[in-house]
């Protein structure tokens, strides 16, 4: 028997759609209802989190849970390495719960995009099959890949997946410069070309001994995060969840979803503009972002923000919902939650949990149970060194084991809001129209 997490917040995993100007985009997504709320006097509660063992949720295998490393990208993305055939051809990937396709540059592609990039060669894989089936994606930005299907052996996590159905890209764009070479969904198959996802086959062929996967994303850039395949890592989160109670609310039993695809929060204009209000944000029109005046002031002149899901209470503070930049004595805040013209499949508008959300809490997609758990992350209160600056909030001590504070004169450069989703570089858009990945029909 294996033994199974029961998380305090759980979700609901379903298929909504992102509806953007000039079209409606289809993706897969882990629902949540939530409540959002300011917390002005917090009281500190302790859930504990239970372990339990439940039979029906277990599938007999004697393979071992798969670890994929992966790496902090800027606090943009994180990326891990996969193979693809016999001799294995390896390729750098940004993982995605919004989506369910598995595609890499073509050997053929000689576009712009697929310039310096890792190619398949399916002439030099003896396990390669032909599929021929034509492949086609566009995603929100405008950027695109089209192709054809193959079949091959694919690996990652120490998990080697026969047979699987793939997408080389002969043609793309807009993933010039882009550090991964291609993506790997996480999503339904439902949202899929039609093929079944990798990680559908993975259960399926008994690699792993549960239909679920968990994310630790580590908040310090450079540094290593993991995903795990078929299992949790209980040294990635903390034993008892603390919960912020209290305050101001801004959204009462609004709808949300989980999405490593995203970097930012995002949710409906309406109440995100009156939160940013709230927290005393104005526009800034230059970087994208709503900015908050954070020189030389305390932790505590700004609330806690709290996502109620399912119950339970998930709290950020200022640290870990505004993005810095600058430099010493020059530094701009620039609030994480970001306008957004998303609906779901009744026509409710909808949030997205994205990275900033995701790296303070880890995060558990059960694919056997439609479910989606949270747990706080052993990073919760881990920051880059630049938080730690003298000028910035003065009331931050670095902990004995944080990297060196940011030295006069160096500059910090943060990703424009517009340039926060995945694979999008240099796009001059909206925010709310660029800040998730879309999937296209």
């Amino acid at each position: 028997m294996t033994s199974l997490l029961t998380l305090p917040a759980m979700c609901t995993l379903v298929a909504v759609y992102k509806r953007m100007p000039l079209k409606i985009i289809f993706v897969a997504a882990y629902l949540c209802s939530l409540t959002l709320l300011i917390d002005t006097k917090p009281q500190v509660l302790s859930i504990p989190v239970t372990r339990h063992v439940d039979n029906e949720q277990v599938k007999s295998s004697k393979a071992l849970v798969g670890n994929e490393n992966i790496t902090n990208q800027g606090n943009a993305f994180w990326t891990g390495s996969i193979s693809i055939g016999t001799p294995p051809q390896s390729f750098i990937i940004d993982f995605d719960t919004g989506s369910s396709d598995l595609w890499v540059p073509s050997a053929s592609c000689t576009g712009s995009s697929c310039a310096n990039k890792n190619k398949y060669n399916s002439a030099q894989s003896s396990t390669y099959r032909a599929n021929g089936s034509p492949f086609s994606i566009r995603y929100g930005d405008g950027s695109y890949a089209v192709g054809h299907f193959d079949n091959d052996t694919v690996t990652f996590g120490g998990l080697q997946v026969k047979n699987q159905v793939f997408a080389e890209a002969t043609s793309e764009g807009g993933f010039e410069g882009s550090i991964s070479d291609g993506l790997l969904g996480l999503g339904y198959q439902r949202i899929s070309n039609g093929e079944a996802p990798v990680f559908y086959n993975m259960w399926a062929q008994n690699l792993i001994p549960q239909a679920l996967f968990s994310f630790y994303f580590n908040p310090i850039i450079s540094s290593g995060g993991e995903l795990i395949l078929g299992g949790i890592d209980t040294g990635k989160y903390q034993g008892l969840i603390t919960i912020s109670v209290g305050g101001r609310t801004f959204c009462v039993n609004c709808s949300a979803i989980a999405d490593t695809g995203t970097t930012l929060i995002l949710g409906p204009t309406a109440q995100v503009q009156a939160l940013n209000t709230y927290l005393g944000g104005t526009y800034d029109q230059s970087s994208g972002y709503w900015t908050i005046p954070c020189m030389n002031r305390s932790t505590s002149y700004y609330p806690n923000v709290t996502f109620t899901i399912s119950g339970q209470m998930l709290t950020l503070n200022v640290l870990q919902y505004v993005v810095v930049w600058g430099r010493t004595g020059a530094w701009t805040c620039g609030l994480v939650f970001v306008n957004a013209s998303l609906t779901d499949l009744k026509g409710a508008p909808f949030w997205i949990l994205g990275d900033y959300f995701l790296v303070r809490y880890y995060s558990i997609y059960n694919l056997q149970t439609n479910q989606v758990g949270f747990a706080k992350s052993i990073s919760y209160n881990v920051f880059n060194s630049w938080y730690y600056d003298y000028t910035l909030f003065p009331n931050v001590t670095a902990p004995p084991t944080a990297a060196s504070t940011t030295t006069s004169g160096t500059t910090i450069q943060a990703p424009p809001a517009q340039v926060q989703e995945r694979q999008l570089r240099q796009v001059q858009a909206p925010p709310a129209q660029v800040q998730a990945r879309q999937v296209g029909l």
